[in-house]
């Protein structure tokens, strides 16, 4: 029986410990990243584009579901499919997949079913690039640093998101939407070349640890679930919280709970601030061998943060609790990915690594519809209770599976000890 709990004596600078080769691959999926997601937030205006074209704002909204249903199905393909036969033959298609519809939006004067072929396109596209570029952040980053490596990567994606928002306002009200659609083809074009600097890459892989996923021990699939669990449920408090915060603020004003507007910024920005400054500044600590207190400490304070949200009553609680929401989940996203992740098998890594990200979105998109149904029938008070009694769940069923796995562990070193000790009386015997 061997045990590794792959625990850092100490904190150690990740860059500094990387080959040059293994850093100069990871800055490139860095740089990927940040103009991939550049690009995909500026679709975000593509409602706006939908209802210019003349559909209502139901159609509008089907249309950006529509690329989720792509992006669910195909996420676990697509990582394995990239461990098999390479991350940068994924991310090429998908970006060819995205600057053609980009180009092909162009034509559209009208919500015909090209729109809807456009639009599956994007998600089959976005499905070929997201899964595989963490796959490779995965396969590259050695176990040690996995929860920086992954949290560095969010941070480049959070990075990618707000500046293409920013930059996607700017080019329909400045430029129009044909040059608006060339900016984001021209993105995907930049994506598509550098891919082929990403095939150099593939052949650096960091092995899981050992008696990891894909060989035969049920305790680290035990584990793996457990982790996977986490991932969902915090898809759905953080795709939640994002999507039903501003109507919350708006609920409280228009019914007298609060005297003062709420702008939705004041918890949604400064939250995603956090996020990315939590991740930055303390990743480091993230791979330590004080990781398990850590992620205790955010399960906890994640829930007490969910119950605090019905407390708020002004710009200033609104900006403290966000503050607070953003430090315990910037943590505890990249930290149990690489929980996940040093617990499996090379062979398997890409496609856990598409499970991790399809039960994300899974929480992210499903939950919120749950939560509205509950918001609708019994108030958003009532709401953010269900969401700390689902996460509570979630928390709760990870830990019971790693409490199950540390009793494994002991059951089998103990019968490993009887066995020798057997085996060492039956030789005492003959002789």
């Amino acid at each position: 029986m061997i045990i590794n709990n792959n625990k850092a004596d100490k904190v150690e600078p990740m860059f500094k410990s990387l080959s040059q080769k293994t850093k100069a691959s990871y800055f490139l999926i860095l740089a990927m990243a940040f103009i991939y997601f550049s690009s995909g937030s500026m679709l975000l205006y593509l409602p706006k584009f939908f209802v210019h074209l003349g559909s209502t704002k139901q159609e509008a909204g089907f249309l950006v579901a529509l690329s989720v249903i792509p992006f669910v199905l195909l996420s676990i393909l697509s990582g394995h499919l990239a461990n098999k036969f390479g991350s940068w033959r994924l991310v090429l298609l998908g970006n060819i997949l995205h600057f053609s519809a980009a180009l092909l939006f162009i034509t559209v004067d009208e919500v015909s079913p090209l729109v809807y072929l456009l639009r599956i396109m994007q998600g089959i596209g976005h499905v070929c690039v997201f899964t595989p570029l963490f796959t490779s952040v995965a396969r590259i980053v050695p176990d040690n640093f996995k929860a920086q490596g992954i949290g560095y990567f969010t941070i480049a994606i959070q990075f990618g998101t707000a500046s293409g928002s920013f930059l996607g306002e700017l080019a329909i009200n400045n430029l129009g939407y044909t040059k608006f659609f060339l900016i984001v083809a021209f993105m995907n074009t930049l994506c598509a070349l550098a891919s082929g600097y990403l095939r150099g890459s593939e052949d650096e892989t960091h092995a899981g640890t050992a008696n990891s996923l894909g060989e035969p021990n049920g305790t680290k699939w035990l584990l793996v679930f457990g982790g996977m669990t986490l991932i969902l449920v915090l898809g759905g408090v953080f795709g939640t919280l994002l999507q039903f915060i501003p109507v919350y603020f708006d609920e409280m004003l228009t019914s007298g709970v609060i005297a003062e507007a709420i702008p939705g910024r004041a918890f949604l920005t400064s939250g995603l601030i956090t996020v990315a400054c939590i991740r930055l500044l303390g990743g480091k600590y993230s791979d330590g061998k004080h990781k398990g207190v850590i992620v205790a400490v955010c399960n906890i304070g994640l829930l007490v943060v969910l119950y605090l949200i019905t407390y708020i009553d002004s710009i200033t609680t609104s900006l403290l609790v966000s503050i607070m929401f953003g430090g315990f989940y910037g943590l505890l996203y990249p930290m149990t990915n690489a929980y996940v992740l040093t617990k499996v098998g090379a062979k398997v890594r890409g496609a856990v690594t598409g499970s991790l990200t399809m039960l994300f979105e899974i929480g992210f998109r499903g939950y919120a519809l749950v939560a509205g149904i509950v918001a609708h029938h019994l108030g958003f008070e009532w709401m953010f209770y269900s969401m700390v009694v689902f996460y509570a769940v979630g928390a709760l069923f990870y830990y019971l599976t790693i409490l199950v796995s540390s009793r494994r562990d002991f059951e089998d070193v103990v019968t490993d000890e009887d066995q020798t000790v057997f085996e060492e009386g039956m030789v005492v015997d003959k002789e």
